[in-house]
């Protein structure tokens, strides 16, 4: 029994050294145990982090999705958790509880994908790797990843083109997830009243952090429509030249959505 208490404390002491490595991870491990946030989120942002290193080009449409749900979706989940909304996989999971959640994994997956094809010419430049699933690929007749990289290159026009309505393709069912959590949000956020059907029994507090945590959607939203308007170009620089006033514009966005509670 004394030797089992032993290793036990070098395990111990083994762990704390890990933790106190860096600070990032200090304070990590106290935000962890401070709220008892759940294994299985940080084993899904690795996953999904592990997958896109390796991964040149999604094959479909709903393989992205699933990354954007790891991801991002994810990480929503822990900044709930941090204001005790936990999803803890009971099947008498209280209403508010599962609207919440389903509303976080539909602005992860929005999220995520405006990241994604934010960051996709930065990203095929150093990388290689092509934001525009293989499914559409084929779809617009966008022969091979390497292809469209070179042909873009040169200044293809149909090529240009065709990634334009692939690009076009992906903002929509960024959209569509955004437009679902939308609908989740009169529901989410509605006053408890006994003789209401639409409470969600989540506190005042509560409903201010689900506002909070789901203001990246209102990011999301001003980069898709700047996409929009730039005609679905990946490929024109004046898409990422934001100005002071655009910064001004989100920022107020984000400022009104947190004070009347909208996302």
């Amino acid at each position: 029994n004394d030797d089992d208490d032993d290793d036990d404390d070098d395990d111990d002491a083994a762990s704390a050294a890990v933790w106190n490595k860096t600070a990032t991870l200090r304070l990590l491990h106290h935000v962890v145990q401070t709220h008892n946030l759940s294994k299985k989120y940080f084993d899904q942002i690795l996953l999904g982090r592990e997958r896109d290193v390796d991964m040149k080009q999604y094959p479909t449409m709903q393989s992205l999705e699933h990354h954007a749900e790891l991801s991002c979706g994810s990480l929503l989940n822990l900044v709930l958790e941090c204001g005790g909304i936990k999803d803890n996989e009971d099947v008498n999971l209280n209403t508010g509880t599962r609207i919440v959640l389903d509303t976080a994994r539909h602005v992860g997956i929005t999220h995520g994908i405006a990241n994604a094809l934010r960051l996709s010419v930065p990203t095929a430049s150093s990388t290689g790797k092509v934001i525009v699933p293989q499914e559409l690929c084929e779809k617009y007749g966008i022969k091979s990843p390497r292809y469209l990289l070179s042909a873009l290159g040169m200044g293809d026009e149909e090529c240009k083109r065709h990634l334009q309505n692939a690009v076009e393709d992906i903002t929509t069912v960024a959209r569509r997830h955004l437009s679902v959590a939308r609908e989740n949000r009169e529901e989410l956020l509605a006053e408890s009243s006994s003789s209401s059907s639409s409470s969600t029994n989540l506190s005042r507090s509560q409903k201010r952090l689900v506002v909070t945590a789901f203001l990246p959607a209102l990011a999301s939203e001003t980069f898709l429509n700047r996409l929009e308007e730039h005609k679905f170009d990946l490929t024109d620089r004046t898409l990422r030249s934001v100005g002071n006033i655009e910064h001004m514009q989100c920022a107020s966005s984000l400022i009104a959505g947190r004070m009347n509670g909208t996302f």
